[in-house]
């Protein structure tokens, strides 16, 4: 999407909902833009990345006013432009506010985004690896492709790396090591690549022939299909002892690299259980970054090794350390489960803390495995919040209580918010027919200042409406918590009415929980109102009127407005008010907010693609996706299912985890549900 914004209130042209773009932009050297069709992909791109692309997000643009000062053109496959055109606003068509008083001009030079988003790539693998193993690890949790494939480039470390085998010469030592090499580099490629012709190795030579449990029994010595590079599986029993550095980077479509990510493998002699955490978080090369509001979940991958006649009577236990001082973190729950689940606020945020996973053969200390995760946990901003919306009325002959200690810190339970250290600061600014200046009584007593969680503004500080447009107050919040001092703020317009006036408040849970596919609650209070109240509520911005009851679960005329989930758009800003009369007259509140964007860009992909409820495990891939506000990571991923019946729910099959993969067996369907 490329945004442009005017510098004052336009009349949108007249332009309800979406439009062709060429109705109101021109390219300057005359080129024309695509607009969005229905043409179908054609069968020769349907498989192709391009095809994936167009079918996602259309073929052309697509234009249409988010607010009367933004005009947003959403971009598909195809779009008409290049990078350095010139991309114009045609004259004689957009008006200045409501006075129509000029025509809007202006141009922008469409340049590649600068810095290029830079990808981050994540490996997971066994850090020991037994003497029967194979090298298998995954890099499919790495990000930044830009909504679209990331190419991965596998190699060794020769100077990290080293064969502790001292039976061996240095020149055989040496071609160990080239032979693994590029026994590595053969999986450098696209991650997903069902032709074969950008990511091609040995494990994807082309099957043509399979035995009745579906294993391929025969390969394809020229051929390739259904290859996948972002991760590896190469040979390792004939190694010799030593210390293997495998690293990885990858890059966008933009050009865009990630700095590498390095995993020192250590082959051992003995038959040691294969073991693999799988915790497929996004975030720095360096570092799973981990929300610890929110429940941490990582699997295990657990094996017998693959010697012949190994024990498979193993035995689990998960711990949880800090790195910093190597002091233990109780486990919540059983430590000795395959999958450990953590409650959230069970980590701190900024502190960084290994995950490991030991596994043994049952009464042995010889035969044991350890795999380890390290995480950090993300350091949030503080939540500052004023009671009621970002602008209210108020009467100049009573006392105004603005109320902060609705703030909060995201990564502190609720009852442990003390932890989050919060500090407070109010600000005020009158804002007057001709400018700005100080909040200062009539008596010359300055207000509008503090350090409490609250600010009482007395009867009689506000001046009148005719001196004084509105003042506008600023509540600032800073935390330390995590070791950096973070500030966010929240503002409230208060408009001055002469003598006293009922008090409207307007309770909003902030932008933070509003998303689309979610309905959104807004509930008010109405205080010292004369008499009886009737309630009014009306959209100031946004595309959604909610006088409409097309768009709510409750009418305009109620004290509590629900908007329907799928009414409101991610990206898109919104501001509500509730007008309140009584006793002949009237006070209003109004919340402004922005909707989040969902996650986008990215595929599912279930192999097989058929079978039978019950008994066939399906594998279910989330390939590719991108957060859809910046910073939101990690991603979380929940699989879900309908049954072959007309009408039937979706039901959850996999539940929410930091995981993209999972496998999942269906289970069987409703009486008279078909196959």
């Amino acid at each position: 999407e490329l945004d442009f914004e005017f510098d004052v209130l336009t009349d949108k042209a007249g332009k309800p909902g979406e439009f062709p773009c060429s109705d109101l932009l021109e390219f300057l050297d005359g080129q024309a833009l695509h607009s969005m069709t229905d043409t179908a992909v054609s069968a020769a791109l349907a498989g192709g990345a391009e095809g994936i692309f167009e079918a996602m997000f259309g073929r052309g643009t697509v234009c249409g006013f988010t607010n009367n000062r933004t005009l947003t053109l959403s971009v598909g496959n195809n779009g008409g432009f290049r990078l350095g055109q010139q991309l114009a606003v045609r004259d004689g068509f957009v008006m200045r506010g409501t006075e129509l008083t000029s025509f809007a001009v202006g141009n922008v030079t469409i340049a590649n985004p600068f810095p290029l988003p830079k990808p981050s790539v994540k490996i997971t693998m066994p850090t020991t690896i037994g003497v029967c193993d194979r090298l298998q690890g995954s890099a499919s949790a790495s990000s930044g492709g830009a909504c679209r494939t990331l190419y991965f480039t596998w190699s060794l470390d020769l100077q990290a790396s080293r064969v502790t085998d001292d039976n061996l010469t240095p020149t055989q030592k040496g071609a160990f090591l080239s032979d693994l090499g590029l026994a590595l580099s053969a999986y450098s490629g696209l991650a997903y690549d069902p032709d074969g012709v950008l990511c091609r190795h040995p494990g994807c030579l082309t099957c043509l022939a399979r035995d009745a449990s579906g294993a391929c029994t025969q390969r394809s010595n020229t051929t390739y299909s259904e290859c996948r590079c972002d991760s590896i599986d190469v040979p390792f029993a004939d190694l010799p002892m030593g210390h293997y550095a495998i690293f990885a980077v990858v890059t966008n479509w933009l050009g865009a690299q990630s700095d590498p990510a390095v995993v020192t493998v250590t082959k051992v002699v003995q038959p040691i259980p294969v073991v693999r955490i799988i915790m497929n978080s996004a975030g720095d090369t360096l570092d799973r970054m981990v929300s610890v509001n929110r429940t941490l979940s990582a699997g295990s991958d657990i094996s017998a090794s693959p010697c012949a006649g190994s024990n498979s009577d193993l035995v689990i236990l998960w711990s949880i350390t800090r790195v910093s001082d190597g002091a233990s973190v109780a486990v919540p729950g059983d430590a000795t489960a395959s999958a450990l689940s953590l409650p959230p606020y069970t980590l701190a945020p900024g502190v960084r803390y290994k995950l490991l996973l030991h596994v043994n053969v049952r009464d042995s200390t010889l035969f044991k495995a350890t795999d380890e995760v390290e995480v950090v946990g993300i350091v949030s901003h503080p939540v500052a919040a004023i009671t009621g919306g970002v602008e209210r009325s108020a009467g100049r002959d009573q006392d105004l209580t603005l109320d902060g200690s609705i703030s909060f810190h995201p990564d502190f339970a609720p009852t442990n918010q003390a932890a989050a250290g919060l500090s407070y600061f109010w600000e005020c600014v009158a804002v007057l027919p001709t400018g700005t200046g100080p909040c200062v009584s009539d008596a010359g007593v300055p207000f509008g200042t503090g350090t409490a969680s609250a600010l009482l503004v007395p009867s009689g500080a506000l001046l009148s409406p005719a001196t004084v447009s509105y003042y506008l107050f600023t509540l600032n919040v800073t935390s330390s918590a995590g070791g950096s001092a973070l500030k966010t703020s929240a503002t409230t317009k208060v408009w001055p009415m002469d003598g006293t006036v009922h008090t409207v408040s307007i309770f909003n849970p902030g932008d933070t929980y509003h998303i689309p596919n979610m309905k959104s609650t807004f509930t008010s209070v109405v205080t010292s109102a004369p008499g009886p109240v009737s309630y009014s509520w009306t959209t100031v911005e946004g595309d959604v009127d909610v006088a409409l009851i097309q768009y709510t679960l409750t009418p305009a005329t109620a004290d509590t407005l629900v908007v329907k989930s799928g009414v409101l758009t991610g990206g898109h800003s919104y501001t509500f008010r509730l007008t309140a009369t009584s006793g002949g007259k009237e006070a209003f509140d109004q919340v402004s907010f922005v909707v989040k964007r969902q996650p986008r860009g990215g595929t599912l992909s279930v192999a097989p693609t058929s079978g039978t409820a019950t008994s066939t495990s399906f594998s279910l891939e989330a390939r590719a996706w991108e957060p859809g506000e910046e910073g939101a990571l990690p991603l979380e991923y929940q699989f879900e299912y309908r049954a072959p019946v007309t009408n039937s729910p979706v039901l959850v099959l996999v539940p929410f985890s930091q995981s993209a993969e999972a496998a999942a067996m269906l289970p069987p369907p409703p009486p008279g549900g078909g196959g």
